[in-house]
């Protein structure tokens, strides 16, 4: 049996596991996606990846369930645990199947929950919908040292982008209105010397193949 660790999407962490090549995706709305995937799937088989990252959409998936119970999975980390709220404004239904995912697997995974919208009563519901007892919580104010947030209004963003970018160091996330920019910024990007790739929300992932 194979050794790997499992993430559910937690896009803070994947640039500095990416950069070392030991992070892989299952994420059919990338553009390349087949051989992606592919790729993730070869990783995880053969003990080559520490974090696997999966959409909650993809839990649906009956091919990837059993590719799922193939492997020997430590750790499954559920971001934006939030989610699973169902009287929550951010409630995406898909998070209901991480549960019964959980279930299903040959051996029971340790399971951690990770969120900024965490009141006392939302803990309460993300730990009743994860099947979690007695989990040991931790929790932090929002000031944080190492973030600063800056708004800029350029009057042309294209060009804004292009002359800050070099003054950036590691890797980062361009979040854009419609596929269109995003296909423009990403050719752009590219063009610029900056290897990027896309990165669309899809409502039917668990209709993909695995």
């Amino acid at each position: 049996r194979r050794h790997t660790r499992f993430a559910l999407v937690s896009w803070a962490w994947r640039c500095v596991f990416f950069k070392q090549k030991t992070a892989y995706e299952i994420m059919p709305s990338l553009v390349g996606s087949e051989m992606c995937i592919r790729d993730s799937v070869y990783a995880a088989r053969n003990n080559k990846c520490k974090l696997l990252y999966v959409s909650p959409e993809r839990l649906q998936n009956e091919q990837f369930k059993a590719f799922a119970s193939e492997l020997q999975i430590a750790l499954v980390v559920v971001d934006e645990a939030h989610c699973v709220v169902r009287w929550g404004e951010s409630f995406r239904p898909a998070y209901l199947a991480i549960k019964p995912f959980l279930d299903g697997l040959p051996k029971a995974p340790v399971v951690a929950a990770f969120t900024a919208t965490a009141t006392p009563v939302v803990r309460r519901e993300i730990s009743k919908c994860l099947g979690l007892e007695q989990p040991l919580e931790l929790v932090t104010g929002f000031d944080r040292s190492n973030l600063t947030f800056i708004v800029e209004k350029p009057m042309v963003k294209r060009r804004f982008l292009r002359s800050w970018l070099p003054e950036q160091n590691g890797c980062g996330i361009i979040y854009c209105a419609t596929q269109k920019q995003t296909e423009e910024v990403c050719n752009d990007l590219n063009a610029w010397g900056y290897p990027a790739c896309l990165l669309y929300t899809s409502d039917a992932a668990d209709e993909q193949p695995l």
